[in-house]
């Protein structure tokens, strides 16, 4: 009987190890992904203003193809109202839906700067319908940019439900960590400092294989300050792996410690 005991006590402890690991995993993804966090990394790394910089840029290169001066730009959109652009699509990816942006307000600051321009300068337009495709391309550039060329659209869905399964799987973990942490101790299971221990290492392990298998600093997609972003958070993620890791076999040692000062003190006793 005993023997079977030490055997289920080692297989219990083994799935907790298991467990508490793809606990802590969740959670640091979890932390890393959520909202705030996001908005935070975007404001820390300039995201904003470098979205700002990125659309006149584009917009003044597209100017030089048109003829037009390129006061015409003047105004039509303020770095407060791409921050707010930005967020409200990070908001909505968060809630599942596809952001729809609307650029009526700029467009119609665009007619009001070309027909100023246009009647400065004594200037006609006999083509209406070049002028109206010029403004439609320059709102165009904006909404790209803000909603990243569309590229996340397709995958909305898809990340919404991911990010909510993220709160089941954890309240999964936590149960079936609390149901096995009983039966752990029902079992008189004496080494609970070693299963932290060993979720520690196995946490700093997973760190740096996964870190030797991916390049985080060569990661680039969809543009440089985007990519600046997702290698933020990754960083974070990987640095959050080690914390807890450290953490958790710190915590394991001071158990283990512990139990084996209280076992000598029994043995002392007697």
């Amino acid at each position: 009987m005993n023997k079977i005991k030490i055997l289920l006590g080692y297989l219990f402890s083994f799935l907790l190890t298991i467990i508490i690991f793809l606990l802590c995993l969740v959670l640091i993804l979890k932390v890393n992904v959520n909202k705030e966090k996001v908005i935070n990394i975007l404001e820390n790394n300039n995201y904003y203003e470098n979205v700002y910089n990125e659309i006149l840029e584009e917009m003044n290169n597209y100017m030089v193809s048109s003829g037009l001066s390129g006061e015409i730009l003047n105004d039509i959109f303020t770095k407060e109202r791409v921050k707010n652009d930005i967020n409200n699509y990070v908001n909505n990816l968060y809630l599942g839906k596809v952001n729809v942006l609307e650029t009526k307000d700029i467009e119609e600051k665009l007619t009001n700067n070309i027909d100023n321009y246009l009647k400065e300068n004594n200037l006609k337009i006999s083509n209406k319908e070049s002028i109206n495709m010029f403004k439609k391309d320059i709102t165009n550039i904006y909404s790209e940019e803000i909603n990243l060329y569309k590229m996340l659209n397709g995958f909305v869905d898809n990340i919404y439900e991911i990010y909510n399964l993220l709160d089941k799987i954890i309240v999964a973990l936590a149960i079936a960590c609390f149901v096995i942490f009983v039966i752990i101790l029902l079992l008189k299971v004496k080494y609970i400092g070693s299963i932290l221990i060993a979720n520690g290492l196995m946490l700093i392990l997973s760190k740096y294989l996964i870190l030797n298998n991916i390049e985080v600093n060569n990661i680039t997609i969809i543009s440089d300050y985007f990519s600046i972003i997702l290698r933020n958070i990754v960083n974070n993620i990987y640095n959050n792996i080690l914390y807890f890791g450290v953490f958790s076999i710190v915590i394991g040692l001071i158990i283990t410690l512990f139990v084996s000062t209280k076992a000598n003190n029994i043995l002392k006793n007697k």
